[in-house]
């Protein structure tokens, strides 16, 4: 009973952070306004007291701000701009730290058991960070689909005489997030003074795609030495467009062996808290006698050498 009600907590918590998360991106317009207005000021959220979210992220900023200068910290700002979250590295981190203490504190005091505590902690801990990796892998999935109509649009508008800039205004204007929002970037990182090779270079490094990274290595040698870029992008559309369909038969093809992946991985640990409720004392005895535990170890060993090959034979980031 006690497991139960620790996991429903754990659930509850988790998913009150995230819904958080997600209110106050939802409540911002702008994610690059905040990064460039943090470089000259420290109060660039406007306050809106109807609301507790604003209140709840401006007491997460006030926070944040220690954090903001160790050097770890920086690989979450790119994680955060990867995510589409209008959050500064230091931020995220700073909620993780929080969200993960509250929900251990307040299921030690429910249960008062020192191990779970440390369970649900690990347990936010883990469930926030799968939820921007997630952002980040569906984030990345919708631009590449979306890359082989954004180079035809923009090596029409280069025939119709455009220039790439020009071309770049089209995409923002007539395509949907998140490519439009990546290029309106782009054309706000010019404006502001940056070259267009580094805000292209800028953008491949947010993006992390290989198909734009093609795309960017293109346009930077046309610009040195010349050539006709449209044409470049049609060759380069067309790869990319036979890449996803590949990319989608491969999947198709390997749906099964990733199934299979996600049953094997699951399996165990829905057995184990199964066994636990009606068959206890065969699951302590992995607990505490020494050959369980060596029994466990191997368990968890083969699993894992399991899923590592289904893994690399259903692989689709070299297909």
């Amino acid at each position: 009973m006690i497991a139960m009600v620790m996991a429903l907590t754990i659930a509850v918590l988790a998913a009150s952070v995230v819904i958080l998360i997600i209110a106050y991106a939802r409540s911002r317009e702008r994610i690059d306004l905040l990064y460039r207005l943090r470089l000259y000021t420290d109060d660039v959220v406007v306050r809106d007291e109807r609301s507790i979210v604003p209140r709840l992220m401006d007491f997460v900023r006030r926070t944040a701000t220690p954090l903001g200068q160790f050097k770890p910290i920086e690989k979450y700002d790119a994680r955060m701009k990867q995510a589409g979250l209008p959050l500064l590295g230091s931020e995220f981190a700073t909620i993780l730290l929080l969200s993960s203490a509250a929900v251990g504190i307040f299921t030690f005091f429910l249960t008062l058991e020192t191990s779970y505590a440390m369970i649900a902690t690990i347990a936010v801990l883990v469930i926030e960070d799968l939820f921007v990796g997630w952002r980040i892998y569906r984030r990345r999935n919708a631009f590449t689909n979306q890359l082989g109509d954004c180079l035809t649009t923009v090596a029409d508008s280069l025939r119709a005489g455009f220039s790439f800039a020009q071309s770049m205004e089209v995409i923002v204007r007539d395509m949907e997030p998140p490519i439009s929002d990546e290029f309106a970037r782009v054309m706000r990182d010019m404006s502001a003074g940056v070259s267009l090779e580094r805000a292209l270079e800028d953008m491949d490094k947010r993006v992390n795609s290989m198909d734009f990274s093609l795309v960017v290595t293109a346009v930077l040698i046309q610009r040195q030495v010349g050539g006709n870029l449209a044409t470049i992008l049609d060759n380069i559309s067309e790869t990319v467009i036979d890449r996803i369909k590949m990319k989608r038969e491969v999947k198709t093809l390997t749906a099964q062996g990733r199934s299979t992946a996600k049953l094997l991985s699951a399996a165990p640990f829905v057995i184990l808290v199964g066994m636990y409720f009606f068959a206890r004392d065969n699951v302590m005895f992995f607990v505490e006698n020494d050959i369980g535990r060596i029994a466990a170890v191997l368990a968890f060993i083969s699993e894992a050498i399991g899923l590592y090959i289904i893994n690399k034979v259903t692989n689709l980031e070299d297909a």
